[in-house]
């Protein structure tokens, strides 16, 4: 028998459901504000196989926090959500019985407040949303729930784009 211990947080969504979910783990964006250490021994990465590689990730931290923070830098909102489970490290942004309706406390909850905090469009059309792997379905859903998949021709309909290739 193995115990599973969880200590949940409180969520009061704004149709009046609560939710009790399990608190962050702190990741979050680790923003560097300083440039790097001149005297950094550079360590080499077997990953990327190139010699710096930590000198480097901190040169460019610190410059990307220069240029976010700068006055030229245009005014957006980023967000990266996280949403795991007690039972897996990510929801898939969608509802389930098992996990709760992370979709729609994501979709109809979360964005709509960010957007109201810190004075964004709340429009669709001043979203941009992304994602490589899990987090492109999330960003695209139709492909999870098959409704929709594959009913319009791209190439065909003159909404989407094909690539032509020339002799």
């Amino acid at each position: 028998m193995q115990a599973f211990l969880n200590r949940y947080e409180t969520f009061r969504m704004g149709d009046g459901r609560v939710l009790k979910l399990p608190p962050d783990q702190g990741e979050g964006q680790q923003w560097r504000e300083t440039p790097p250490d001149p005297q950094l021994k550079p360590d080499y990465s077997t990953r990327f196989q190139l010699a710096g590689y930590n000198r480097i990730q901190q040169e460019l931290s610190y410059d990307f926090f220069k240029a976010w923070t700068g006055p030229s830098f245009p005014r957006v909102l980023l967000v990266e959500i996280q949403h795991p489970t007690p039972f897996y490290d990510d929801s898939y942004g969608v509802n389930s019985a098992n996990n709760g309706p992370y979709g729609d406390a994501i979709q109809y909850e979360l964005i709509p407040e960010i957007e109201r905090r810190f004075r964004g469009i709340g429009e669709g059309w001043a979203r941009f949303v992304y994602g490589g792997s899990t987090g492109g379905w999330i960003a695209c859903p139709d492909p999870i729930d098959f409704r929709h998949y594959m009913t319009v021709n791209l190439a065909a309909s003159g909404t989407g784009s094909a690539v032509r290739s020339t002799p």
